[in-house]
């Protein structure tokens, strides 16, 4: 378990099986477009959200994560240092941690 800030939650004792869904950013007309497949994640996340990419330039999206912080569920953000350095705002990703 990884020793961070906000926690990480406890591997169960049984571990669900797991799937696998494959999506595209072209979707077939009867699946949802990425971005609502992430969205609907996100505002269905109850123990943590861990997101690793390039930018994160999405206002809907960090509103999302926003909105998960503020339930209490602990978001983990890793972007890459050459896009932080280029054209990124680390303020529109800030959360205030609250005091234990």
């Amino acid at each position: 378990v990884p020793d961070l800030e906000l926690g990480w939650p406890e591997k169960p004792a049984e571990v669900p099986k797991s799937s696998v869904t494959v999506h595209s950013s072209h979707p077939a007309e009867e699946d949802l477009r990425i971005r609502e497949v992430i969205r609907r994640h996100l505002q269905a996340a109850k123990t943590v959200i861990a997101v690793v990419t390039d930018q994160l330039t999405d206002n809907v999206i960090i509103f999302d994560l926003h909105q998960a912080a503020s339930r209490g569920v602990p978001v983990y953000i890793i972007l890459n240092q050459r896009s932080l350095q280029q054209n990124f705002t680390l303020n529109r990703l800030r959360h205030p941690v609250s005091q234990h």
